[in-house]
């Protein structure tokens, strides 16, 4: 019987990468529920709160608390800080979903960081990369982590009632913002043959002899 060949991303070497991607997991949905209970404190009523976050299906729910906070908000330093979170989580969401949707990991060569490949539903070749190793998925983490402590800073904020819970009645400090997460690196992805056809094509170059 032939050896088993394991994908890397099975490997020994590869263990670590896969255990921070469940820790970051963790650390996402704990930060996503922290948003859920921003949009119920906006609402101010959670049955009705709950009733939205309950189908929103793909929806940022960092959308729906910024789209919530200009409508119910007036203090512009709040909105200020609502926006900042809320754009930190899109872009956090975009690396979250890149790396736990993924279908495989691939060594990177020559000292490159490992890629990650996920398919993006564009027919039946269709897919998408990012880079990521070790250290950016342990910064991501970290960065989420920051996230979540700033948003639950932000609670005694979003509803009146809360006022009655100041400590000494006086309004509490915002909390501080921190570096702006980035999105990581997506290396292009090979071009296929049929659109190095349909170039040629629009060229007036003969397909046949570019292969």
């Amino acid at each position: 019987m032939g050896s088993f060949i394991a994908d890397y991303h099975e490997t020994e070497e590869a263990l670590p990468l896969v255990y921070n991607l469940g820790r970051l997991s963790l650390e996402w949905n704990m930060v996503e529920q922290f948003f859920t209970t921003i949009i119920w404190e906006l609402l101010g009523d959670y049955s009705s709160g709950m009733a939205i976050t309950g189908g929103m299906g793909n929806t940022s729910k960092a959308d729906v608390a910024l789209r919530l906070s200009k409508q119910r908000l007036k203090d512009q330093d709040v909105l200020n800080a609502i926006s900042f979170a809320c754009k930190a989580f899109n872009i956090l969401r975009v690396n979250r979903n890149m790396l736990i949707h993924s279908h495989s990991i691939f060594r990177g060569d020559n000292g490159d960081k490992p890629q990650w490949r996920r398919a993006t539903g564009k027919g039946p070749v269709g897919h998408a990369s990012a880079e990521a190793d070790f250290e950016d998925l342990e910064r991501l983490i970290a960065e989420v982590c920051t996230l979540g402590l700033f948003v639950t800073a932000l609670v005694p904020f979003l509803h009146p009632k809360r006022r009655k819970h100041w400590r000494n009645k006086s309004r509490p400090q915002l909390p501080t913002e921190f570096p702006m997460p980035s999105l990581l690196v997506q290396p292009p992805e090979p071009e296929s043959q049929k659109a190095k056809e349909k170039a040629a094509r629009k060229k007036g170059e003969d397909p046949a002899t570019d292969r």
